[in-house]
């Protein structure tokens, strides 16, 4: 079942590829901004309630989309999606030429405990977006597809006051000392790879008031408070906690794929050098061999539900094997 790798066209290496460029004052009109983020809520957790069912149950991390593979779901967002001082980071940060961005993703956290050291899931060639999650999962934690992983940048544009919320990061790899930038930040971008580089929010505001994973039901959403000015978490028992404008902390995620050349978004176009599902299968067979593993893929891995749950086991989170607290949960 084995397959060549060398018959494939990279468009990336195996370790991170773009350094951390920081980008001030990104948006022109950052007040209007988070203006429209406010107003659309109630926002909604990162995962779904069945997905806190193996992360140690929901934490204060609340997310909204804009848009996704290029297409702006807000309309009022698709200004913001072109960003020209994120394109411009996002070619200093990758040595590109041609930069197709693709996302805008809101995270809005309240106090929490600091987040998991992790890589973002990274675009693959012939891994559709719209396919099984779990599929794109174990491609990315098994990183044993990266020749066919396609160069993606985040922009990440911070803003928040408080005195803890820094952002963490690990440009130089997981065993070198990491980056940190603290707050206050307001508008600031870091353009980077954090497809590949480990990362993490720190966690956000007075210890006291942190609300740990678990302490309301998952299907929490954030609201604004009648008053217009102050933030509530409900959930199916009522209102959970109230907290000041002050103690929310945002930052948005920008999502950008990052080609060096011409010839580098041709093959991602033209599908030639696309994953399949006998490449996929092949490769993770040979490296369970390779391990020493009692377990085999089946005639059907697709449709093999305790499959899938032995194998994405077998190929956890990468920052498992650095950090402890990527462990929890």
């Amino acid at each position: 079942m084995g397959v060549d790798v060398k018959t494939v066209t990279p468009l990336r290496s195996a370790h991170i590829m773009a350094k951390v460029v920081r980008v001030e004052n990104v948006f022109d009109d950052p007040e209007g901004l988070l203006e429209l983020v406010n107003g659309r809520a109630p926002h909604n957790l990162i995962y779904g309630k069945q997905g806190y069912e193996k992360t140690g149950g929901a934490e204060p991390w609340f997310r909204e989309h804009w848009a996704t593979d290029g297409a702006v779901k807000v309309p009022e967002a698709a200004p913001y999606l072109h960003n020209p001082r994120l394109i411009e980071g996002a070619k200093e940060a990758f040595g590109a030429t041609v930069i197709r961005p693709q996302g805008m993703i809101w995270n809005i956290f309240g106090p929490m405990i600091a987040g998991r050291p992790h890589f973002d899931t990274s675009p693959y060639r012939g891994v559709e977006r719209d396919g099984p999650f779990w599929l794109h999962v174990l491609v990315h934690n098994s990183q044993l597809f990266i020749a066919w992983a396609v160069p993606s940048t985040t922009g990440l544009v911070l803003f928040y006051g408080g005195r803890h919320g820094g952002f963490e990061c690990w440009p130089d790899g997981p065993d070198k000392p990491s980056r940190i930038e603290q707050p206050p930040f307001w508008n600031l971008g870091l353009v980077t790879d954090n497809e590949f580089m480990f990362h993490r929010p720190l966690a956000i505001g007075e210890p006291e008031q942190r609300i740990r994973p678990g302490a309301f039901g998952g299907e929490a959403r954030l609201h604004r408070h009648p008053d217009g000015r102050r933030w509530q978490v409900i959930d199916d028992n009522g209102v959970f906690v109230t907290w000041e404008p002050e103690q929310i902390r945002y930052s948005l995620v920008w999502k950008a794929l990052a080609f060096k050349d011409a010839k580098a978004e041709r093959i991602y176009d033209d599908h030639s050098d696309d994953l399949t599902q006998d490449i996929i299968w092949g490769i993770i067979a040979d490296d369970l061999k390779a391990r020493g593993s009692r377990l085999s893929v089946p005639s059907n891995p697709m449709q093999d539900r305790a499959f899938r749950a032995a194998i994405l086991a077998e190929y956890p989170n990468p920052g498992t094997r650095y950090f402890a607290d990527a462990q929890r949960g």
